[in-house]
């Protein structure tokens, strides 16, 4: 494999997804390890004491692996700041040929 992926030791390359609200534990960033690829620990939702614990679990395999680290925006967006904000990233998608759903942005997305 010819990719800075390469460095991590990886067999292949996979990425285990880090999931928000509770399917990515540290016992899947480790087996994803296992198998060759590189699991990532999901920080959203989780309070500092959790993610505490299941880093010090992932470090304890001695492995490499990845956080993802985000935080809900506890502001509400007002509409026309969506709209501003759906307008610059239509102008992104069609570089690509990309349609975007016109669905409302909630504060959360």
């Amino acid at each position: 494999m010819n990719s800075s992926l390469a460095d991590l030791g990886l067999s292949i390359p996979v990425i285990a997804a880090p999931m928000s609200g509770g399917p990515t534990t540290p016992a899947m960033v480790i087996a994803a390890h296992r198998a060759g690829g590189l699991g990532f620990l999901a920080t959203g939702y989780k309070t500092p004491e959790a993610v505490e614990t299941e880093l010090r679990a992932v470090r304890g395999a001695a492995i490499p692996f990845g956080v993802n680290v985000f935080a809900p925006n506890p502001v509400p967006i007002s509409t026309q700041r969506n709209a501003e904000y759906a307008r610059a990233m239509q102008r992104e998608a069609d570089r690509f040929g990309i349609s975007l759903p016109d669905a409302p942005i909630d504060g959360d997305d």
